[in-house]
Order: C-alpha cells, then sequence, then structure tokens
C-alpha cells in the first residue's frame, strides 16, 4: 500500500526546493537597494523568477508603493494555499495556524483605521493579507463603522472572546490599542504553539528549533518594548508575555522585568540561550533589535533547510526565509522611495549582507 504520510512529506519537500531556488541571491537585492524608483523595483522583480508570477497585474507605470507590497505581501499566503492541497491532519493544521496569524494583524490594521477615523475602506482592504480559507466575514468587517459594530461582527469567532474585554475600554473612550492587540498577538501566537505540539515527533524535532526559538524571541520583544516604551510594572508585563516557552525559564523573563533599567535587563538577557543574539543590538535602537531577530530566524532557517532529504521541515524553513525576504524587500522599496542612505538601509535587512563592513557597491 502506498505510505500517505511519505507521499505528503515528498510532495511538499521537493515543491518547497524548487520555491527556494527562486529565492532573491544578494547579487539580485544589491541591484534592488540601487534602484531610483518604486518602478525599477517593480519592473526588477518582474523579471526575478520568484515574482513575476505574482506581479502581472501591476502596471508598467506609475506603480504606488502600497500596491506594489499588497502584491507580494500576498506572495507567501498565495503559496502556502498551494502547499495546504498536499497536507493532511498536524501538517496542515500547523501550516493553517502559521497562516491564519495574519488575521490577527488583519484585525490590528482594522483596528487601527477605526481610530483614526479614516473613511477610505478600499484603500485599506488593498493593505489586509488575503488569508487562505480564511472563516472571518472580511467584507462586513471592512465595514464596521465603530468599535461596538466591529465587535458584534466578530461574534462567533475565535477573536470574540479574547477582544471582548480589552475592546470595553475603546468603547469607554481610551486611545491606546496595546493591550487589544497583545490579545489579538497572544491568540495567534499560541495557536501557532499548540500546532507545533500536535505535530509528529520527527516533524517537531526538525522545526522546534526554529518555531519555538521564534516564541521566545518574541516574548524578549515583547518585554523590550513593554519596559522601553511603556514602562510597564513587572507583573503587568509578565502577564502579557506569551504563555508559552521554548528554551528561556520563567525566571528568567521574571529577572529581566525586574531590573532596575534597560540596560541591566540586556545584561540578563546576555546569560540566557539567546544572548548571542543581541551582542550587537543598542539598548536605543529598537530597528536593530527588530533586524537581529529577524537575521537569527534567517540563519536558523537556512540552516534547517539543508537537514535531511526533502520533507514537512523542508517547507516550514522555506515559508520563514520567504517572509523575511519579503520584510526585506518591503523595508528597501521604503528606503528607496524615501531615498534614504542605502549603506544605512542595508544593515537593517534581516538578510546579512554587509561583510567586514564593506560595501560591495563601492
Amino acid at each position: 500500500m502506498f505510505d500517505t504520510a511519505l507521499g505528503e512529506r515528498t510532495a511538499v519537500g521537493v515543491k518547497s526546493h524548487v520555491l527556494y531556488g527562486r529565492l532573491l541571491k544578494d547579487e539580485a537585492v544589491w541591484e534592488l537597494l540601487h534602484a531610483e524608483s518604486v518602478g525599477e523595483i517593480a519592473e526588477r522583480l518582474r523579471h526575478a523568477p520568484g515574482y513575476q508570477a505574482h506581479l502581472e497585474t501591476l502596471p508598467p507605470r506609475d506603480v504606488h508603493r502600497y500596491d506594489l507590497e499588497g502584491l507580494i505581501k500576498a506572495i507567501p499566503l498565495t503559496e502556502a494555499a498551494a502547499f495546504l492541497n498536499y497536507l493532511n491532519g498536524p501538517r496542515d493544521a500547523f501550516l493553517r495556524a502559521w497562516v491564519e496569524r495574519h488575521e490577527a494583524d488583519n484585525l490590528k490594521s482594522l483596528l487601527r483605521w477605526i481610530l483614526s477615523g479614516r473613511q477610505d475602506r478600499e484603500e485599506l482592504r488593498r493593505r489586509l493579507w488575503e488569508v487562505p480559507d480564511s472563516k472571518l466575514p472580511g467584507d462586513l468587517l471592512l465595514s464596521a463603522r465603530d468599535f461596538p459594530e466591529l465587535l458584534e461582527t466578530l461574534r462567533g469567532t475565535r477573536y470574540y472572546r479574547v477582544i471582548r474585554e480589552p475592546m470595553k475600554h475603546l468603547i469607554d473612550g481610551e486611545s491606546n490599542l496595546f493591550a487589544l492587540e497583545m490579545a489579538l498577538d497572544i491568540e495567534a501566537e499560541s495557536h501557532i504553539h499548540q500546532a507545533l505540539w500536535v505535530l509528529a515527533p520527527e516533524d517537531r524535532r526538525l522545526i522546534l528549533p526554529l518555531f519555538g526559538a521564534r516564541i521566545d524571541l518574541i516574548n524578549l520583544y515583547w518585554l523590550y518594548r513593554g519596559r522601553r516604551f511603556f514602562r510597564m510594572a513587572p507583573e503587568e508585563l509578565m502577564n502579557r508575555l506569551l504563555p508559552c516557552r521554548y528554551r528561556i525559564r520563567p525566571a528568567q523573563l521574571r529577572a529581566m522585568t525586574r531590573a532596575q533599567t534597560l540596560e541591566e535587563a540586556l545584561e540578563l538577557l546576555s546569560q540566557t540561550p539567546y544572548g548571542r543574539v543581541f551582542h550587537e543590538s543598542a539598548p536605543q535602537d529598537e530597528l536593530v533589535v527588530e533586524r537581529d531577530i529577524k537575521r537569527f530566524l534567517l540563519l536558523s532557517a537556512r540552516e534547517i533547510y539543508r537537514v535531511g532529504p526533502p520533507a514537512f521541515h523542508t517547507a516550514m524553513s522555506y515559508f520563514m526565509l520567504r517572509e523575511l525576504e519579503i520584510e526585506d524587500l518591503t523595508t528597501i522599496i521604503e528606503d528607496v522611495r524615501y531615498d534614504y542612505d542605502r549603506r544605512h538601509a542595508a544593515v537593517y535587512l534581516a538578510r546579512p549582507l554587509l561583510f567586514g563592513g564593506d560595501n560591495p557597491w563601492q
């Protein structure tokens, strides 16, 4: 009898190998950084194997930054939808949890839109993620005029119970979305973590170093932001973190929340398994902190991608790499659009393009 599990692993592994070969090479990224306009970036991507089929609807001239970003942001989810046709059981559930986290991103965008009082919902629609098989009532959510209407539209979904309490503060006039956005992120990330532990032992063993570390790094990033920007009390900050862990201990997180200064908290962080991730991060440079997290995930995904024969871990590491490439592209598009210094811009990419401080284009 045909081994369906083996066929499933082989199908997604081989498909991810093909897609991996279409990721941008470093030279192509340098060329994009050199572009004179967003239109030139779009034209170069039209000829890149991993993008040409996805940019066919983009107008040849006067390309708007949001249109280009919207199309490239959709690529990982379009690719994931094709993979879901090959998967069953826990693997299907894990990939779905991974892509469904963008539902939380969409809800956060809707909340910000309502809070800002902006009216053009079609412009908002262009900025939202197209999540495969999403059960959310998209058109009704886009038509919601205020927070009570948005909350009522979500009744019957798994997000209703998550945002019901923090939403009350917004309805009563609070203008800070922090608690509500955190609640949505915790729901999405906890869903991924739960799906991770339902995977077969071999699948979990291979991808846990990547997705488990990602959970820890999210907690460390939230801890950093909570301390630096919101001056949160230690217990409140601990309650805002994800309830799941991988290699970092709750006692280490508590010690960092109680540190007298941010510098002291970062010194404690250096004693955790993730100290080497942040060895170049300046306490006051959030962009470097974000960059260091993304770079660690990128290098980890590359390592896991190369382990053993093509299988489910190959696909999931590819999706991590694909999303990080898209994030770098959105950074480059913004840098070119506003004519930022290219050398400075390259420093903040997840992809480590600068070696030894040298600029290959000089």
